[in-house]
């Protein structure tokens, strides 16, 4: 037998004030209507910790650690969180293969037929 699944209508909004924290985190995502979380993004290279913020990144976290389904991310690592509590472990995104980097055999001939060199 075959599975039925469901298709959902996920959106999302940027900038999503909430006046009673004080807050706005980067994006709001709703599915089917309904807010089911939120997405904070923080520069490359900076902390997704909570533990290992700066000052202005803590007032922040302060701000919007009890939201349901807070995903923190800074683009190479992704923590989860919920009602202030990290759920499961912390996420790294991983680059492209290092195959798909390489240059094509047919590229190879390419280049080579016409005089370039790596």
């Amino acid at each position: 037998m075959s599975e039925h699944h469901e298709q959902h209508r996920v959106s999302w909004r940027d900038e999503y004030p909430l006046p009673d924290l004080g807050g706005r985190p980067d994006y709001a995502v709703s599915v089917d209507g309904g807010i089911s979380g939120y997405v904070e993004l923080k520069r490359p290279g900076l902390p997704v910790d909570p533990g290992a913020f700066g000052r202005g990144n803590r007032e922040q976290w302060d701000k919007l650690r009890d939201l349901p389904n807070l995903l923190y991310s800074n683009g190479t690592e992704w923590w989860l969180f919920r009602g202030g509590r990290q759920v499961g472990a912390p996420r790294s995104v991983t680059r492209a293969h290092p195959a798909s980097r390489t240059t094509s055999p047919r590229r190879t001939s390419r280049r080579r037929s016409a005089g370039v060199t790596s």
